[in-house]
């Protein structure tokens, strides 16, 4: 019988910051209201009633008014205050993840093993249970430096230029990944070290761990962990969130 291990505690990391042009958004894709919540919002609350999450840092955009709006409309609202820590995004997705693991307090960001959770908020609907498994799966497998979880690719791929078809591309193997994505926080700060100095830039945290030589273990998604990309994606969450509520 395999030796079942704790449930560890982490750090989330909430990526806010993007700005939603294909979204539509014209003040940031995070503030967007999808049922009387901000899109953020939906993601924040799932992750502040986690009881492995011990705190979140959330990365909103840095222009003036960002920070201050993210906590009197949100933050506040919600009673959070106390468990949440604003800072602001950088230019690229890796800058903005970069800055939430430095907006963590000094003691909790040298500790090599600590774990933390990056998550893009523009995925509301993170299930509680996807977060746990993906931290379970990060003790499971002491060798990892990294957990993702993704869904197999379904569709035929299709290589294309200029909307001209070139070739078809296997789909073997192939995986899309979500959010959240949990790491040893030792590991990803030597891979966002490694991106700078050699000027990698990625899509996202995983990546920088595959490129910096640390292994990321892939554990189930959730089809419902969808990322809200362009308008039709918020009717879609709508639709699920009235599911939900029954």
């Amino acid at each position: 019988m395999s030796e079942v291990h704790p449930i560890p505690h982490g750090h989330a990391i909430l990526l806010a910051a993007g700005q939603g042009r294909r979204f539509g958004a014209t003040s940031g894709k995070g503030f967007t209201e999808i049922r009387g919540r901000p899109l953020l919002g939906w993601s924040l609350m799932t992750f502040a009633a986690h009881p492995q999450i011990e705190s979140i840092i959330v990365v909103v955009p840095p222009w003036d008014e960002g920070i201050a709006r993210t906590r009197r409309d949100l933050i506040e609202p919600l009673g959070l205050g106390h468990r949440v820590v604003l800072a602001p995004g950088g230019d690229r997705r890796q800058d903005s993840s970069q800055h939430g693991i430095e907006a963590l307090p000094t003691s909790i960001r040298e500790n090599p093993e600590t774990i933390v959770l990056i998550h893009d908020a523009a995925r509301p609907l993170v299930s509680g249970f996807l977060i746990t498994r993906c931290l379970r799966a990060l003790a499971d497998f002491p060798d990892a430096a990294g957990v993702l979880p993704a869904l197999p690719v379904r569709e035929t791929l299709k290589k294309a230029a200029d909307a001209w078809v070139e070739r078809t591309v296997s789909r073997e193997g192939l995986w899309a990944a979500q959010t959240p994505q949990v790491f040893r926080l030792g590991a990803l700060r030597a891979a966002h070290a490694m991106a700078r100095e050699q000027g990698t830039a990625v899509t996202d945290d995983a990546a920088l761990l595959e490129a910096s030589g640390g292994r990321v273990r892939i554990v189930p998604g959730d089809i419902e962990n969808i990322k809200v990309t362009y308008p039709e994606d918020r009717l879609l969450v709508e639709r699920l969130l009235r599911a939900r509520e029954g």
